[in-house]
């Protein structure tokens, strides 16, 4: 399929050839012929000049985005996604970079282009000068919910360093191995302690990291793990849990997936 850009069309300009005249009947005739020719153009039309035909308005928001400079999209470091998805589901497809080096730029839209077997992504920034900004990095961090149809799908994603290239393929069946989640303790004898969960996808990113505790009446609700730090693909969170307890922990990845098998621990 081809991608929605604007491609101008060029005019043919009439050629006005040179004509061997006998007599000045004939030279005054030569010249008529050629100034109503050279009036003429492509499209036909007398006494106006050819025109560029304007694309259809069927994808505004594709023509706009092709047009975006390269310094007016954001800066994106990673895409996440699952390599396989089943008739039905949608494509989670996770955006990690950089929105600008200050406060002065934001998220100032996603845009989204689909065509059969083919999605384009871009990120659009927002430069805003004139005013005090923070000093500090805008990351870019958004997640994107896709609908496709059975087949294989190129993913496209337009950011300032160039365009960063992947597939899914949509099929009946598609099964994705679970995420697994590990737990790590620190020995060391006190009133909390400190929890290392880090989990990593099957196929995919990790969305998040839930854990309960366990006591002689049953286990809590699942509740998620905060100030997770994200590595590409994979969540750590570190928490300070009181000592005594016995917990578990489990990952969900972007499509939803849950770790069948969550990691537990004792604490001391």
């Amino acid at each position: 399929m081809s991608p929605h850009v604007a491609i101008p069309i060029r005019s043919s300009t009439p050629r006005c050839g040179a004509h061997r005249v006998a007599c000045s009947t004939g030279f005054k005739l030569v010249v008529a012929i050629l100034l109503a020719g050279c009036r003429q153009g492509s499209n036909g039309a007398q006494g106006e000049p050819a025109q560029a035909q304007p694309q259809a308005e069927a994808a505004p928001v594709a023509a706009a985005a092709a047009a975006l400079p390269a310094e007016a999209m954001a800066d994106v470091d990673a895409v996440l996604h699952c390599s396989t998805l089943a008739p039905g589901e949608s494509l989670a497809v996770r955006l990690l970079g950089t929105i600008g080096p200050n406060g002065a730029w934001s998220l100032r839209d996603v845009h989204v282009e689909q065509a059969p077997g083919r999605i384009v992504i871009t990120p659009e920034v927002n430069h805003v000068t004139g005013q005090m900004v923070i000093q500090m990095v805008m990351p870019l961090d958004r997640t994107l919910h896709l609908k496709l149809e059975p087949g294989m799908h190129r993913i496209e994603v337009r950011g300032r360093e160039g365009t960063q290239v992947d597939s899914v393929r949509v099929t009946a069946g598609a099964q994705r191995p679970p995420p697994e989640t590990r737990i790590a303790v620190d020995d060391a004898p006190a009133a909390t302690a400190l929890v290392t969960m880090t989990a990593e996808p099957g196929d995919g990113f990790v969305e998040r990291i839930e854990y309960r505790e366990l006591d002689a009446t049953g286990a809590s609700a699942w509740r998620e793990a905060g100030g997770a730090e994200r590595r590409g693909r994979t969540l750590v969170v570190r928490l300070q849990l009181p000592a005594g307890r016995v917990i578990e922990a489990r990952a969900v990845d972007g499509q939803g997936g849950v770790d069948p098998t969550p990691a537990s621990a004792t604490l001391p």
